[in-house]
């Protein structure tokens, strides 16, 4: 089976890559930005849904959906982290930085989702290692196995909600 992710972002092309025993090429290494899981949006988009049943005042607010503020990590953080859970079988340069490049970029991006806390009562679930290791877990089987495994996916998002759970998060009850 052939993935089509999407071109240029950091986390598909690295599995893409590494998958190939290739080095992931990066631009910007120390590069900062709000790392999440996609189980951690759309929890945030569910909560949404459930509050503007119950609170039609929010209809037409945005939301922004992300990870704690302190949980900002860099582009070579977040690469280090997910290849401690690929299980790498052979040595190669799994990162490779280009250096000669003109493409401009933010050093550092952010998301504030004070707004989520306070009207939604939303917070993420995971934490970066949390992330990072479900993620690439995910990631790994996908692409050693040529399918989405969906007893796989099942099982990952019953993880999720067993963490929302112990956390005691609103939504989770």
């Amino acid at each position: 089976m052939v993935a089509i992710w999407a071109l240029n972002r950091i986390v598909p092309d690295a599995m893409r890559s590494w998958s190939n025993k290739k080095p992931v090429i990066i631009r910007n290494p120390y590069s900062t930005r709000p790392w999440q899981h996609v189980l951690e949006p759309l929890s945030g988009y569910l909560v949404a849904g459930m509050k503007l049943t119950e609170n039609k005042k929010l209809n037409g607010e945005a939301f922004n959906f992300g990870p704690h503020a302190d949980q900002n990590h860099t582009v070579l953080e977040l690469l280090e982290a997910l290849a401690q859970y690929w299980n790498f079988n052979t040595e190669f340069t799994k990162i490779e930085v280009q250096q000669s490049t003109t493409f401009h970029e933010a050093g550092l991006l952010k998301l504030n989702c004070d707004k989520a806390l306070h009207l939604l009562q939303w917070k993420p679930v995971w934490n970066f290692e949390e992330t990072a290791k479900y993620t690439s877990q995910w990631y790994h089987d996908f692409y050693t196995k040529n399918n989405v495994n969906i007893t796989y996916l099942e099982n990952q998002l019953q993880v999720y909600i067993i963490s929302a759970k112990n956390k005691k998060l609103a939504w989770a009850k």
